[in-house]
């Protein structure tokens, strides 16, 4: 099963409505290429496969981000963030 809207491939198993990654995606296409049950192109499903995966890897990075965001973590890394870049000004204007 396929849900699609505007750049978002929500890919289903039909047996068990997992989440389906683009690889395991591309190979169930593939098997329905070989079985001549496939309705899409074979240019068709390696476009849609890359699209998923760029998805699935901004959706981790994103994912990644927000909980760090809610730990020490995020607050550790954006104050060296803030001291690293203060410190660079200070370099700055001492060399003026």
């Amino acid at each position: 099963m396929i849900i699609q809207g505007p750049l978002l491939f929500l890919h289903y198993n039909n047996n068990t409505m997992k989440k389906q990654t683009a690889v395991e995606w591309f190979q169930e296409q593939i098997i329905k290429i070989v079985n001549g049950t496939c309705e899409l192109s074979e240019i068709q499903i390696f476009e849609q496969a890359k699209e998923m995966e760029k998805e699935q890897i901004m959706d981790a990075v994103n994912d990644s981000w927000n909980i760090a965001k809610h730990s020490n973590f995020a607050d550790a890394q954006a104050e060296q963030y803030y001291n690293h870049i203060t410190l660079n000004e200070v370099r700055e204007k001492l060399k003026a």
